[in-house]
């Protein structure tokens, strides 16, 4: 839920909202309270069921994780969001794909997950 909140923000950063960004998530969500903000996590969830809108909190999703002058996420990073993202409901091979992934860390062949290997994961658990 924090991704689709920071989302709602365009909040640039993973773990720092402006406080523009916060008023717009807040403006946009129509929240002004604590009990606002809990009332609207079950339409939050409901959203992402929605394939559209799971595209769109994917994708946000890598440039939220993304550092400061960075253009890519380190690859414990991008495996920490695909198990919220995606989980082994969307793709039951995430497992052998996080493997994957470690081991060519492990023998310098990667050391981060770029935009298009991010995009391309997408598709092909579709």
């Amino acid at each position: 839920m924090v991704i689709v909140i920071a989302q709602y923000m365009e909040a640039n950063f993973m773990g720092e909202f402006t406080w523009p960004e916060f008023e717009k998530g807040c403006k946009d969500l129509a929240c002004d309270s604590v009990q606002s903000w809990t009332s609207i996590l079950p339409r939050l969830r409901q959203e992402i069921q929605n394939e559209t809108k799971f595209l769109a909190i994917y994708k946000y999703a890598f440039n939220f994780a993304q550092e400061k002058g960075k253009r890519n996420v380190g690859v414990e990073l991008a495996c920490a969001l695909w198990d919220l993202l995606v989980g082994p409901v969307k793709c039951q091979f995430l497992e052998k794909w996080k493997i994957f992934l470690n081991k060519k860390v492990e023998r310098n062949e990667i050391l981060v997950v770029t935009k298009d290997t991010w995009d391309l994961f997408f598709d092909l658990i579709k």
